[in-house]
C-alpha cells in the first residue's frame, strides 16, 4: 500500500496512476481505513474518472459502497 502512495506523490498522469490510485484506496478499504478509502476514490474521480477505463470505475463505485462514503 504504501508503495502506491508513494507512487502517486504528486498525482501523475501517467496511464498506471488510475489504477494505482484504485489499488491504494481498495488497500485502505481492506484495513479499515474507511476515511482514507473514501479520500483515493474522491481524487480518484476528480482527477482521473472522466475518460478513465469503465472498469476501474466501477471497482471505485464498489469501494465506495463498501467504505460508506459520503455522497
Amino acid at each position: 500500500m504504501q508503495a502506491y502512495a508513494s507512487s502517486l506523490s504528486g498525482w501523475p498522469r501517467t496511464s498506471w496512476a488510475p489504477d494505482a490510485t484504485i489499488k491504494l484506496a481498495s488497500g485502505l478499504d481492506a484495513t479499515d481505513r474507511n476515511t482514507q478509502a473514501c479520500a483515493a476514490v474522491r481524487e480518484f474521480f476528480q482527477r482521473y474518472g472522466e475518460g478513465a477505463p469503465t472498469t476501474l470505475i466501477n471497482r471505485a463505485r464498489q469501494i465506495r459502497e463498501r467504505a460508506e462514503c459520503p455522497a
